[in-house]
């Protein structure tokens, strides 16, 4: 297997995955709503990483400030019809990330539990192991990475 077939192949496999869910509500008179909704899972410290950039840039292009709160100036989707697809509103307004954060190894995640955008997220959207399967399959899969999955 090539140099660049292999790079690719561990891209998908160690990094970011996207799930896509997707709802309809009940036709209300003639007219038809769905409802959208778009659950980000960041796997490995690349996802991760990534993941954090990409909830960083999607705060900036629909105005939340990094505690999740929507400026007093500002209405959550009054232009926006998607905000509702990638962020979930609480009782108090909080808006949190549809996302889940996923790695054997607690330092990458621990940096977005520090960083400025530590009040974004829901801390059990952050899922981490104690020590790393050190680029050993086996070891991720059957001993550090199963006792997470049996979480």
């Amino acid at each position: 297997m090539g140099s660049f077939t292999k790079r690719k192949l561990t891209f998908f496999y160690e990094h970011i995955y996207l799930i896509d869910f997707f709802y309809s509500l009940p036709e209300i008179s003639s007219t038809s709503l769905t409802m959208r909704e778009c659950i980000s899972v960041h796997v490995g410290q690349a996802g991760v990483q990534m993941g954090n950039a990409c909830w960083e840039l999607y705060c900036l292009e629909h105005g939340l400030q990094p505690d999740g709160q929507m400026p007093s100036d500002k209405q959550a989707g009054q232009t926006d019809d998607s905000f509702s697809t990638f962020f979930s509103e609480t009782g108090s307004g909080k808006h949190v990330p549809r996302a889940v954060f996923l790695d054997l190894e607690p330092s990458v995640i621990d940096e977005i539990r520090t960083g400025t955008y530590r009040q974004l997220f829901h801390p059990e959207q952050m899922v981490s192991g104690k020590e790393d399967a050190a680029n050993n399959y086996a070891r991720g899969h059957y001993t550090v990475g199963k006792e997470i999955v049996d979480l």
